[in-house]
């Protein structure tokens, strides 16, 4: 018989602040039989959180090995709803337990609701509330077993990065992740070190907040030459791609130390 515990845990929840509430929790991961068949080895490694107000679903998946980890990395991208998110962190994890610090957590609607809903919450800014009735993703980044580097993030996915000191860096930017990939593609064509030791870790010099978008936007300037027009607003490149990336040469990008 399956054990099947309930926690009363503290969750953070959008700008409202702290609150608790209640989940059940089973030590298996119960998703639905109609999701990719390549995830069913993995039920037995997984738990599944149900709540905390809502009966939401919550599937978290820890890994030990980064093989077993990047195998099912595409077979996870499946279950994601259309335009819902994935939102990067680092760190412990709360729905992995145990203090694990690598692994996925899909975060699912109650139950019963549209697996893939169309559109977000209206009106909702934070990205978790937006998409709460949405299949979206949590990746849990700890650099070795899952490494950024080393995954695809799909052109048409938006990307939350919730891994950096909110101390010292304006809030966490919903970062348009064809941005992050054009960056990415670039900058391995430029110098192969990977978008997880550039601006992740070290900004763009003249950029004066912690924005991934707007340091993503002037380290593309630096590489491709391109430069924002007189009104200071950035190159089109949706433009850039379709007529200009096949030929273009990499520059150097000012990156802090």
């Amino acid at each position: 018989m399956k054990r099947i515990t309930v926690l009363l845990v503290a969750i953070l929840l959008g700008m409202a602040g702290r609150a608790y509430g209640l989940y059940s929790v089973s030590n298996r991961g119960e998703w639905p039989e109609s999701w990719p068949e390549e995830l069913a080895p993995l039920r037995e490694q997984a738990r599944t959180l149900v709540g905390p107000l809502l009966p939401q679903r919550h599937y978290a998946i820890p890994f030990a090995a980064r093989e077993r980890f990047e195998s099912a990395w595409p077979h996870i991208l499946k279950v994601k709803s259309e335009g819902a998110p994935i939102v990067l962190v680092k760190g412990e994890n709360f729905f992995l337990g145990d203090g694990r610090n690598a692994g996925v957590v899909i975060h699912c609607p109650p139950a019963g609701q549209a697996e893939k809903p169309a559109a977000p919450l209206p009106g909702a800014t934070d990205a978790r509330q937006r998409w709460m009735n949405s299949t979206y993703i949590e990746l849990v980044v700890d650099g070795a077993i899952v490494d950024l580097n080393r995954i695809p993030l799909p052109v048409d996915t938006l990307v939350v990065d919730e891994r950096f000191d909110t101390a010292n860096k304006t809030a966490p930017e919903a970062t348009d992740a064809a941005t992050l990939s054009l960056y990415r593609q670039y900058i391995a064509r430029a110098g192969n070190f990977g978008i997880d030791g550039s601006l992740f870790r070290h900004p763009r010099v003249r950029v004066a907040d912690g924005s991934l978008r707007a340091n993503c936007d002037a380290a593309l300037q630096d590489l491709t030459g391109m430069k924002a027009d007189n009104d200071r607003r950035p190159p089109d490149w949706d433009t850039w791609w379709r007529e200009d990336a096949a030929s273009f040469t990499p520059r150097s990008v000012g990156l802090k130390p």
